[in-house]
C-alpha cells in the first residue's frame, strides 16, 4: 500500500510531508516516473540522434517532450496488446482484419516510433537509483516478500556490458536483476547482477552470500518480513503457491 512520506530522509528534491491523491494507475505512475525521468531521456536521445545526424539521413530530428510521452503510451499498449510484427498495430482498420489500432496511428507515426525505440538513450544508474529512492519514499512494504532474479531479453550491447547470458532462461541474453517484489507484485528496489557481481564475489562468504544481505539492508528497519525466493520460477509462481 502506499503511506503518506513523513520522514527526514526524504531524498532529494522530494518534499517530507505530502499528501497523496492516488485515482488511478497513472497516479502511481507519476509518482516513480516523473518529468525528471523523461526529461533525461529526451535530452540523451536527442544528443545521440544530433551524434548519427549523418547516418539517419532524413529520419533525423529532435524530439520532444510529448514525442517521448507518446513513445511510452505506445509501448505500453503493445504490451497488452500483442501483434505479430510492429507494422500491424499501424495498419489501417479494416472489417475483415483484426489489426490495427487507432489510439496508436493518432498518437505517433510507425517512423518516429521506430527512430525513438532504436536511438532511445538514458543513464540507466540514475533512473534505477531514483526508482528505489521513490520506492522507499512512497511505498509500505508487505509482510511477504520475494527476492526475485529476473532476465529481460535484450541483444543490447552497452558501455557497463549490463547484458548477460543465462541459459536457464528464456530469453537466454538480457538484462539480469535481482528485485525486492511484495505480495501486491510491486517491485520495491532493484538491483543490477554486473553492478555488483565482482564486487559481491570478492568479498568472504561469496556471491550469493553477499548478494542477499545486501538485499536485507535495503529493507526497511525496525519490522519483520517473510522472504521467500523464486527457485527458478518467478514471484507470480511463489505467491501463487502460496495463495496470495
Amino acid at each position: 500500500s502506499f503511506c503518506l512520506p513523513n520522514t527526514p530522509d526524504a531524498p532529494s528534491g522530494m518534499p517530507k510531508h505530502i499528501h497523496l491523491d492516488i485515482s488511478s494507475p497513472v497516479d502511481i505512475w507519476k509518482l516513480f516516473f516523473d518529468d525528471h525521468f523523461f526529461k533525461h531521456i529526451l535530452e540523451r536521445t536527442n544528443q545521440r540522434m544530433h551524434e548519427h545526424r549523418v547516418q539517419l539521413g532524413r529520419r533525423f530530428k529532435q524530439f520532444t517532450m510529448e514525442d517521448i510521452h507518446n513513445y511510452f503510451s505506445i509501448y505500453f499498449v503493445q504490451c497488452s496488446v500483442q501483434y505479430r510484427t510492429m507494422r500491424m498495430a499501424w495498419e489501417e482498420e479494416d472489417p475483415d482484419s483484426p489489426f490495427g489500432n487507432p489510439f496508436i496511428r493518432a498518437t505517433l507515426s510507425r517512423d518516429d516510433y521506430l527512430t525513438i525505440h532504436r536511438n532511445i538513450q538514458a543513464d540507466i544508474d540514475d533512473i534505477i537509483k531514483r526508482f528505489n529512492e521513490k520506492a522507499r519514499y512512497y511505498w509500505n512494504l508487505g509482510r511477504r516478500i520475494v527476492f526475485d532474479d529476473d532476465l529481460k531479453q535484450s541483444l543490447a550491447r552497452t558501455s557497463k556490458s549490463l547484458t548477460t547470458y543465462n541459459p536457464k532462461k528464456a530469453g537466454k541474453r538480457g538484462v539480469s536483476s535481482y528485485r525486492i517484489v511484495d505480495e501486491s507484485h510491486y517491485v520495491f528496489y532493484v538491483v543490477f547482477e554486473t553492478d555488483k557481481k565482482k564486487e559481491f564475489s570478492d568479498l568472504p562468504g561469496g556471491y550469493a552470500a553477499n548478494l542477499t544481505n545486501h538485499l536485507i539492508a535495503q529493507l526497511p528497519p525496525h519490522r519483520s518480513f517473510e522472504v521467500y525466493t523464486d527457485a527458478g520460477n518467478n514471484f507470480f509462481h511463489v505467491f501463487r503457491d502460496l495463495n496470495l
